[in-house]
């Protein structure tokens, strides 16, 4: 059941999503930075919340805002081989599974804008 939609004001969409995890809190301010609240509601249409978003930002993606995006990216369009369930086994697993280079064009097109 999503948690966050379209019309709430950011900052409530934040509280709904991070489950009171300062971690998480400064994952999605630096995601919001890089990118729009839009990548807060897919994390929410994956239900990953919390701690979970903080590993995802943390252990996955270096503390690295455009990668996050670029993860969340390549698996809502399916590419890089990025199914729901290495998504997951990335998060749960420090990232274990991506393959970096394919996201590369991914990243490419976010470092473009």
């Amino acid at each position: 059941m999503a948690r966050i939609n379209s019309d709430m004001q950011v900052k409530d969409a934040i509280v709904e999503i991070v489950d009171g995890n300062p971690g998480a809190l400064t994952a999605c301010v630096d995601i919001l930075n890089h990118g729009d609240s839009n990548y807060l509601l897919y994390l929410d249409e994956l239900g990953i919340y919390g701690g979970r978003i903080f590993m995802l930002w943390s252990d996955v993606c270096g503390r690295d805002a455009l990668k996050t995006i670029a993860v969340l990216c390549a698996h809502q369009i399916e590419i890089a081989g990025l199914d729901t369930q290495t998504l997951n086994h990335a998060i749960d697993n420090r990232g274990e599974g991506i393959d970096w280079s394919s996201l590369e064009p991914v990243m490419e097109i976010l470092r473009a804008k």
